[in-house]
């Protein structure tokens, strides 16, 4: 295991400065077979600030905070550090989010993965931030996070079920339901549902196979299926189990063109990393 320097990282800096510095880090510890898991999100944060000019940490987005958290989370930090971005989430969070107390279903909603008072990647990445800043309890027993949580999900779950094939843009209602899946907000029998519909949907050749299987690997581990066999429990049937392992696994190619895979501009990096996750889950990685 790689043992990572003390980070002396102050709130007051620079986003350009800190990323910089998280940069050097990166290469020095890459240098001793370290920090590749978190080198593509750090490239897509990077890519954001340059893109933006952002200019401090304050001017990220909830999903880049979550990274950047997930990014410095490999070095010893202190814990004013931590409630700087605690309070720094919550404030934008109830800006984005804070009217969304009243959903209501009606026709705005053209797309049915997209709200517009609160994305369902905006759920995702602020609780799992909160997770990384061991804050998620606090948030189990929010019931207006509950109640946006419930709705969103009862506005999505039915035009997701009658999904037949997996597609790229799964991805916001993917990351959605890894959020529910951390909160405990599904039940037993929603869970089940969930994850055979999942395992049944079937691969589009027509578009680019890896967002595809990312998606579904993705909500596996959301709701804590982390490896295919663990799937054997919802399938009575052996058999059935079987051809479901070949639905999910059997399309997994020997290699691929990250660039050309990389739909969502996030880099080759971090698409690496998520076909070498893919395999593991399917156990075809060493």
């Amino acid at each position: 295991m790689t043992t990572f320097k003390p980070l002396k990282l102050k709130w007051e800096d620079e986003l350009a400065a800190t990323l910089k510095k998280l940069d050097n880090l990166s290469k020095n510890q890459e240098r001793n077979g370290g920090l590749s898991a978190f080198k593509g999100n750090l490239l897509l944060i990077l890519k954001h600030q340059q893109q933006f000019k952002l200019k401090k940490i304050e001017d990220l987005s909830i999903p880049d905070i979550e990274r950047l958290i997930g990014i410095i989370s490999y070095f010893k930090e202190d814990n004013l550090l931590k409630e700087e971005f605690n309070r720094l989430l919550d404030k934008k969070f109830q800006k984005i989010c804070g009217s969304c107390l009243l959903i209501k279903v009606g026709s705005e909603y053209k797309n049915p993965y997209l709200f517009s008072c609160c994305d369902a990647e905006i759920l995702f990445h602020y609780i799992s931030a909160k997770k990384r800043l061991n804050k998620l309890e606090k948030l189990k027993s929010d019931k207006k996070l509950a109640f946006i949580l419930r709705k969103t999900y009862d506005l999505g779950k039915l035009n997701w079920f009658k999904e037949k094939y997996l597609r790229p843009g799964h991805n916001k209602w993917v990351h959605f339901i890894a959020a529910i899946g951390n909160l405990k907000i599904l039940n037993a029998e929603e869970k089940e549902a969930i994850l055979k519909h999942n395992a049944e949907l079937k691969i589009n050749k027509k578009l680019p196979i890896l967002a595809q299987l990312w998606n579904r690997t993705w909500l596996f581990a959301g709701l804590g299926i982390r490896n295919i066999k663990e799937l054997r429990s919802i399938f009575s049937d052996n058999q059935e189990f079987l051809e479901v392992q070949k639905n999910i696994c059997g399309f997994l190619p020997k290699t691929l063109d990250f660039e050309k895979e990389d739909v969502f501009k996030e880099g080759s990096d971090l698409m690496r990393n998520k076909y070498i996750r893919i395999k593991k889950f399917c156990n075809y990685a060493e």
